[in-house]
């Protein structure tokens, strides 16, 4: 039976969105959550991404949205950036709070699939 599982976003204040999140390690229980994680996740048609942070969880993952599917992006580090960017974007945690973004045009990432495998991507755009 597949899980249905969502979990309720933190909002601004709870403590969980400040503090630093640890790599995550490939457990049975870590794969559990990563599951709530894409549930909740597919559950909001307007974002464009949801952290772990965002629903209590100290782990360095997060789903986005990548040519219209959800992705999971596990212990990412970014390798290079070119360029740069100006949009408007708000966040899950800070409901109806917009504001200008400078972000990197062109990313390279390295970082783990829901599978744990090795990923290499540039992402541009984002």
């Amino acid at each position: 039976m597949e899980n249905k599982r969502t979990l309720p976003i933190l909002a601004i204040g709870c403590q969980a969105l400040r503090q630093k999140c640890k790599p995550v390690e490939d457990t049975e229980e870590n794969r559990a959550f990563i599951l709530v994680l894409s549930t909740t996740a597919a559950a909001i048609k307007t974002a464009a991404g949801l952290a772990a942070n965002q629903l209590g969880m100290l782990l360095n993952v997060f789903i986005t949205v990548i040519n219209g599917e959800h992705k999971v992006v596990i212990n990412p580090i970014i390798k290079k950036q070119r360029g740069s960017q100006k949009s408007e974007e708000s966040c899950l945690s800070i409901p109806g709070i917009y504001r200008a973004i400078t972000r990197a045009e062109l990313i390279d990432v390295e970082y783990q699939d829901e599978n744990f495998k090795k990923q290499k991507r540039k992402i541009r755009g984002f």
